[in-house]
């Protein structure tokens, strides 16, 4: 269903709002959705800090984020939890370590959805939440904030899109050089999906 972009947004604010509060129950595996722990709010970067300086020198809370391949599906999985990366590691999906490394919080939420439909499934990340509320319309589960963005734009992750696979279409990194590798094997280039920290 398309909306008139205006009140698109004012759905996609009222509607991301209520998915927030309810974002537990919808978890795919009846389990609470995986994000950023309940934590005390970020420390923001004290204005004099030069844009590469580690947070761990500024004292902002990080999250390290896993990044696991699928060797069945193909698809690569992303999320903050020690716990989902080890029982996915159990499952056979291959630990490619940390992705990049994500503030507890910040003014910019990741959405998290799974795509029940797709062969083995397949999961979406999208600060956007207008393209979030158009996956849930098409039967996408909503499965909560997966992680914040870096509101500081530190570190970009780069989005590229497989228009040949079922499952497994998005990939996300940090590394230039994957990004038009994919992009040079066929992939299409999506731009800029979100910021990590240094």
């Amino acid at each position: 269903m398309k909306y008139p972009i205006k009140l698109a947004s004012a759905m996609a604010v009222s509607a991301i709002a209520l998915m927030v509060a309810v974002a537990p129950a919808l978890a795919n595996d009846g389990t609470e959705a995986s994000g950023a722990p309940a934590e005390a709010p970020v420390t923001e970067a004290p204005a004099e800090a030069p844009a590469d300086t580690p947070v761990a020198a500024i004292g902002i809370r990080a999250n390290d984020m896993y990044r696991l391949y699928n060797p069945y599906t193909g698809e690569h999985f992303y999320t903050a939890s020690a716990e989902e990366k080890s029982k996915l590691v159990n499952l056979k999906w291959k630990d490619e370590g940390i992705g990049w490394v994500a503030p507890v919080e910040s003014q910019t939420p990741v959405y998290r959805l799974y795509n029940p439909y797709a062969p083995g499934g397949d999961h979406h990340y999208t600060l956007d939440a207008v393209e979030c509320l158009s996956l849930v319309d098409v039967g996408w589960k909503y499965e909560g904030i997966g992680w914040y963005s870096d509101d500081y734009a530190s570190v970009p992750l780069y989005r590229q899109y497989n228009p040949n696979a079922k499952t497994g279409t998005h990939n996300y990194t940090t590394s230039k050089d994957e990004n038009d590798a994919l992009v040079k094997a066929g992939w299409r280039e999506e731009g800029i999906a979100w910021y990590g920290l240094n």
